[in-house]
This record gives C-alpha cells, structure tokens and sequence, in this order.
C-alpha cells in the first residue's frame, strides 16, 4: 500500500506547476473551501524533494521486509512533527489527497467503484464484529502479539463463515436448477455470504 501510494513521488514536479495549479485557478474553483486558505496548508514541495531518497529507502525496506510497517508507525506517531521523515510523508499524503480528490469528484465510475469497496470492507468488518467472541469483542490484552492473534482468529472465523455459506448458497442454487427452476444471472449477483 505504502509503495503504491509513493508512485505519484516522480510526478511532483508536474503536480507542482500543472495540475494544482488549473484546479485553483481553473474550473473548479468552487471547491476552494476544501483546500482551505488561500497561502495556508500549502505542500511543501521542496521538502519532498529533498527527502526523496530517504522516503523511497523507507518504501524499499517496509516492501523488503527489513523494516515492519508496526516499527515505522511508531517512529512516525502524530507527536513526532519535528522528525523529518513524518513531516515528508505528511506532505506526500497531502500531494495524493489534493490529487485524489479532484479525481473523485470529476470521475462518476471511479467513486462508485470507491463507494463499492469500501461497502465490501464495511460489510466484512461489520460481519467480523457481529461474529466476534468474548468480552463482547474487546481485546483486553495489552499485549501486541495476543492482541495480533486475537484479531487474525476473529478474521480467520469471519473468512470460514463466508466460504461455509457461498458453499451452502451454490449447493442451493444447484438444487433450485435440478428442479428447473429459473435463475438469472443478475439474482446471484445480488447474493452475499455475510
């Protein structure tokens, strides 16, 4: 995700004089109070530039394994504003949000495809948490690796619970087929295991 995510890094330059540029002056001018002040919040360009390499040695180590994302969100916690490597990646997530959402707001397939995933996700979470086992699905440890477990085995039930009902809704629709019964298409598209 976080490498991913660092892909708009080489297109600075252009986001810098173009793209940001037309969407304050241009067309959608109307959507200002979602960028806030004029000359406040500005991103710090020359700051992602300078810290360019050190930004893609930390995405090569978090993708390599060397560095786990738990080791880097400790060192970059929201109180850590005068450590360099935050403030940079700080102002990349403000490059990719001010890219993001023109993109989102001009592109009608894109948020319904935006909308769709994360029903899917809500919906899995929801159905996690209804599932959930146990002081009512409240990790009491403190420690990170029983609490780790705690939630790959709620998950993991979640995971099997979805898989045992796709297997009960197929054998079904077998069953409604034996008995020539009709089903179109556009009805198991609307079937959900959860």
């Amino acid at each position: 995700m976080l490498c991913s995510r660092l892909e708009l890094a080489p297109k600075v330059a252009k986001v810098r004089t173009g793209f940001v540029a037309d969407l304050r002056e241009g067309w959608a001018v109307f959507i200002d109070a979602l960028f806030g002040e004029a000359g406040k919040h500005v991103i710090d360009f020359d700051l992602i530039e300078s810290q360019f390499r050190h930004l893609m040695r930390v995405a090569v180590s978090v993708r390599e394994g060397a560095l786990s994302s738990a080791t880097l969100l400790k060192r970059l916690r929201a109180g850590s504003r005068k450590n360099a490597t935050y403030t940079t990646f700080r102002e990349v997530g403000h490059v990719i949000r001010t890219v993001q959402l023109p993109r989102c707001l001009s592109d009608a397939p894109l948020r319904r495809r935006v909308t769709a995933a994360t029903n899917k996700v809500e919906g899995f979470n929801g159905f996690s948490q209804w599932l959930g086992f146990g002081n009512q699905g409240v990790i009491a440890d403190d420690d990170p690796v029983e609490q780790e477990k705690a939630m790959k085995f709620n998950a993991l039930l979640t995971n099997a619970v979805i898989f045992h009902n796709a297997l009960d809704v197929a054998e079904t629709v077998r069953q409604l087929l034996a008995e020539d019964w009709e089903i179109e298409p556009e009805d198991l598209a609307r079937i959900r295991p959860t």
